[in-house]
């Protein structure tokens, strides 16, 4: 982002510490899963969880219109900028930006209830099993799952609200779009044990 435009809104861009923890942000999902030619939906959700940790470094700093994504960089005349508040609900986002804002609009929002840290914690575990395909519903599944192995999954019902707020997942807390399995009635699984303990094939 910033460094392919070097300028926006106005001003330098490495003078807005959210453009500085954003594109490092990216730098972390890259790193933890290096996938590419992401789908539209996929690079939504990189551009949200990169807000997410900008706009959680702002909060953390100073309460103070914490929530303008690129609160010096944009936000004036220039270029609006973006919010970690916004009122837009998925699957409407527009642009991979609209996508991203309803993604950090959601986790924002958790972090709320949560706190920073327990937030942090849940979204830097999810970024290993994004593919390049991965959207909102499937990213915010695996932050439940972040919350059953890292805190026993106390955090459920909270995290269940903020994405249902943001319709992502729907009233029974199902991501949205996102279906099990059917079963296949005449499977038969063999060897399990072997399996789990490593000396054989499933």
């Amino acid at each position: 982002d910033a460094v392919a435009g070097g300028h926006r809104g106005g001003v330098d861009d490495a003078e807005d510490a959210d453009v500085l923890i954003h594109e490092y942000s990216h730098a972390l999902s890259w790193s933890a899963n290096n996938n590419g030619n992401f789908s539209n939906e996929r690079a939504g959700l990189d551009e949200g969880i990169a807000d997410y940790f900008a706009t959680t470094y702002s909060r953390i700093r100073n309460t103070f219109n914490w929530e303008m994504m690129f609160s010096w960089d944009g936000h004036n005349e220039f270029w609006a900028g973006r919010t970690a508040t916004t009122s837009n609900n998925y699957p409407f986002g527009g642009n991979i930006y609209g996508m991203g804002e309803i993604w950090n609009a959601a986790m924002s929002g958790i972090c709320t209830d949560l706190g920073t840290t327990v937030t942090d914690k849940l979204m830097l575990e999810v970024l290993p099993f994004l593919t390049d395909q991965s959207t909102l519903p499937e990213a915010a599944l695996y932050v439940l799952q972040a919350d059953t192995v890292l805190f026993n999954g106390i955090h459920s019902n909270t995290i269940c609200n903020r994405f249902q707020s943001k319709g992502i997942f729907d009233g029974n807390c199902k991501p949205v779009g996102v279906f099990e399995t059917t079963k296949a009635e005449n499977w038969v699984v063999r060897n399990s044990l072997a399996f789990a303990q490593g000396s054989g094939a499933l």
